[in-house]
This record gives C-alpha cells, structure tokens and sequence, in this order.
C-alpha cells in the first residue's frame, strides 16, 4: 500500500514538473485559434480515431 502510495505521488509529481519545464521553456503552442473549428462530422472522426487512447493499460498502470 505504501509504495502504491508512493508510486502515484512520483507519477503526479512527475508529471507536474514535466508540465513546469515545457512552460518555462515556452515549448508549449496555443491552440485558442483551433477551438470550434471542427465540424460535428470531423469530431466524431476525431472521437473515433482516438478511443483507444481512453483505455488504461491494467499492466501498465496497476
């Protein structure tokens, strides 16, 4: 339980940091521009072509 515990701090903590170094090197890109531009036609595309992103792999992330 602890290092279950410990192993979703790192993961957090990792992921924030990652996050901090790409804005603080301004590696990141505004997407405001994109935002309502798909069609509803083109989203559910989108939608599709991406649902196995949505999926958690059990092995990977216990």
């Amino acid at each position: 339980m602890l290092l279950n515990n410990l192993r979703q701090f790192l993961q957090k903590r990792v992921f924030f940091l990652v996050c901090k170094f790409l804005d603080l090197f301004g590696l990141h890109h505004e997407l405001d521009e994109l935002a309502g531009t798909w069609s509803q036609k083109e989203a559910a595309k989108f939608q599709k072509n991406t649902a196995d992103f949505e999926k958690i792999d059990k092995d990977l992330w216990p």
